[in-house]
């Protein structure tokens, strides 16, 4: 009954605003005040008529609530437009001028079936009063609202005006009911006797107009519909209750037993299987937990066998180095004797290549993993230096290393085992005009390196054997299938992986017959 109320109230808004705006047409007014002060000619006259007529069409013609329009001026003469030709009405003015502008909606004509609603018009400039509107509302434009609205089988909605005066329903039905309505409490269900039997009365005033909504119901005791509503009531609400609690139990399983599985798969990987993987059934925040554990294990797959195989890299370097350790004092003092004994009688040759040597072993016997790019270079210069004295003055190296790039730390033997390389297969066949290139920048957060050769090159089927070795490193392989390629190349080449990721390592190049490029790439700030 409350909505009831609202959707009436909105179409009475709707008349009232087309009341409103037919008030202040500006062409109405203009002839009003005309006609008014008689400045109207006689010639004008039917304009005029003509002028208001379509005026009050064109306002009407918003809705198909509006039967007919009726304009009154002060002096009696009547203007109207309509659907059909409906008589003048024959009302009191009083009421509608002394309400000043306000709406007053008036009892219904049942014979024409139309709601009567009268305002007057005032002037905009000095509220002088320039003649009134009565306009007809059809009377089903309300009882279509609430028409098709049945609460039980024997019940009525009636709009009363707070005299009790039907506007739209059948007053005959309930004789003598809606003579005493200023009685009855509003919004309150109140029991009444009538002809037809006790009934159950339900009032809503409506706010906009000195109407009220009333509904005249079968007594809910009697209500065998009711009753049996409330049966059906019951036992639906049971079936749901029932019905929700099964889902919650379910859904409680669904998602306990994928996490109770997971916690089962999380301690078998707790005990070291590595090859355990949770099964992905589910494309929730379940599944999505399932998939983040097993990539979890895959990278500590991943990380184990790279923590062994750099740990068996230390080994095998550790035994090499054990290896050359017989007797290091023994050694150094035996390659200064040799030094001595070489200058005493002359030999300075050999005294130079004692003495590198000796500074290459110490190098290579030092304790620190990671040392100043400028040690690995001297440990170079001692190397080639002994070189020279094998392969004469055929053997060249030239160093272009930015200044800022010496003082970058780098693993120990980073650089040697590349130029031993060098040295050893790209002038295997090569008798004289052997130079090495050096060159080491500091690029953005990378110290870029390349030795650069003018040997003998590689064949284009060697070099792609050797890219493919490389490439079998970077999966981390303990030995790669290819076990002729130079052990210090890939040894280098797997520990810069190791230790600083896959984005880094070694790049090679190579023409036949014009030499060798090897690429280096380390990330700045090793510590």
């Amino acid at each position: 009954m409350n909505q009831v109320a609202k959707n009436l109230e909105y179409r009475i808004k709707d008349i009232e605003d087309i009341l409103f705006e037919l008030s202040l047409n500006p062409t109405i007014q203009d002839h009003l005040l005309k006609i008014k002060r008689n400045t109207v000619i006689n010639h004008q006259e039917t304009q005029v008529a003509i002028s208001l007529n379509n005026s009050m069409i064109t306002e009407m013609s918003k809705t198909n609530a509006i039967k007919g329009v009726f304009l009154f001026t002060p002096s009696g003469r009547v203007y109207s437009a309509g659907q059909n030709d409906y008589d003048v009405p024959d009302m009191s003015n009083e009421v509608i001028l002394q309400g000043k502008g306000k709406n007053i909606w008036m009892l219904p004509n049942k014979r024409l079936r139309v709601i009567p609603i009268g305002k007057a018009i005032c002037h905009l400039s000095n509220q002088q009063i320039l003649g009134y509107f009565i306009i007809y509302v059809d009377m089903d434009y309300f009882s279509k609202v609430f028409d098709n609205i049945s609460f039980t089988q024997h019940d009525d909605i009636f709009i009363t005006d707070t005299q009790g005066n039907i506007v739209s329903g059948q007053h005959d039905l309930f004789p003598n009911l809606f003579q005493h309505i200023a009685t009855y409490p509003n919004k309150i269900v109140q029991n009444v006797s009538t002809h037809q039997g006790e009934k159950q009365l339900y009032i809503v005033p409506l706010e906009k107009v000195p109407w009220q909504v009333i509904s005249v119901s079968q007594n809910a005791m009697d209500n065998e519909e009711l009753k049996q509503l409330n049966v059906v009531t019951v036992l639906v609400l049971g079936g749901v209750f029932v019905l929700i609690t099964a889902l919650v139990i379910g859904i409680s399983k669904g998602i306990s037993y994928p996490i109770k599985k997971l916690v089962g798969y999380i301690e078998q990987f707790s005990k070291g299987d590595f090859s355990i993987q949770a099964s992905v059934k589910y494309d929730d925040e379940i599944g999505k937990l399932h998939a983040a554990f097993n990539k979890m294990v895959c990278s500590m797959d991943t990380l184990v066998h790279h923590v062994r195989e750099e740990q068996s890299l230390k080994q095998q370097a550790q035994i090499q180095a054990l290896q050359m350790q017989i007797n290091p004092h023994f050694l150094y003092n035996t390659l200064d004797t040799i030094n001595w004994l070489a200058f005493s009688q002359g030999a300075k040759d050999i005294g130079v290549v004692a003495r590198s040597l000796g500074a290459l072993m110490h190098f290579s016997l030092g304790k620190e993993e990671i040392i100043s790019l400028e040690e690995e270079l001297n440990a170079i210069d001692n190397y080639t230096r002994i070189q020279k004295y094998r392969y004469f003055d055929s053997l060249q190296i030239e160093m272009d290393i930015e200044e800022e790039a010496l003082y970058e730390k780098v693993p120990r033997h980073v650089l040697l085992p590349l130029i031993e390389n060098a040295i050893e297969h790209g002038f295997l066949d090569k008798m004289t005009d052997k130079k090495i290139w050096v060159s080491a920048r500091i690029v953005e957060e990378e110290i870029d390196i390349e030795i650069i050769d003018n040997g003998v090159g590689i064949k284009k089927e060697r070099l792609t054997q050797i890219i493919n070795t490389l490439e079998e490193t970077n999966s981390l392989e303990v030995q790669p299938k290819n076990k002729h390629l130079s052990i210090g190349l890939r040894n280098v080449h797997k520990r810069i992986r190791l230790r600083y990721g896959m984005q880094y390592g070694i790049h090679i190049h190579s023409q036949y017959g014009q030499g060798t490029c090897i690429q280096l790439k380390i990330p700045r700030g090793d510590q």
